[in-house]
């Protein structure tokens, strides 16, 4: 990690505290209490594993992609972070193959594809 990332890092975590925690557990138990009724309205379990790898490809892209990044901190309202993502970061398009690797799994796994479309 190079001396620009160390400082991005050290602006990041100065400036996330207990009110930015609060907001992003909120959203999260909105997201989950969506997930859980979506499921059980449409009667099908595949839409919680949709929602589970949306979540972790969220969490993995945060600090990584810039649209990301700005959708978090509109989640926050946090001035404090830094308005850049993390210096060093890639382009769009090759988050294309996470996203590939994280989301084609679900259907193609035993019944996975058979709860998606059921």
């Amino acid at each position: 990690m190079n001396g620009g990332q160390k400082e991005w890092y050290k602006r990041y975590s100065t400036g996330c505290g207990a009110e930015e925690f609060l907001r992003i557990g909120c959203v999260y138990a909105i997201w989950q209490m969506t997930n859980l009724g979506l499921s059980l309205w449409l009667k099908n379990s595949g839409i919680i594993m949709v929602f589970l790898a949306v979540t972790f490809i969220f969490a993995s892209l945060a600090i990584r992609w810039q649209q990301v990044y700005t959708l978090l901190q509109r989640i926050t309202e946090n001035e404090k972070t830094p308005i850049e993502c993390r210096p060093g970061t890639q382009k769009w398009w090759t988050f294309v193959t996470l996203v590939l690797k994280l989301v084609l799994p679900t259907p193609l796994n035993n019944n996975g594809l058979r709860l998606i479309l059921r």
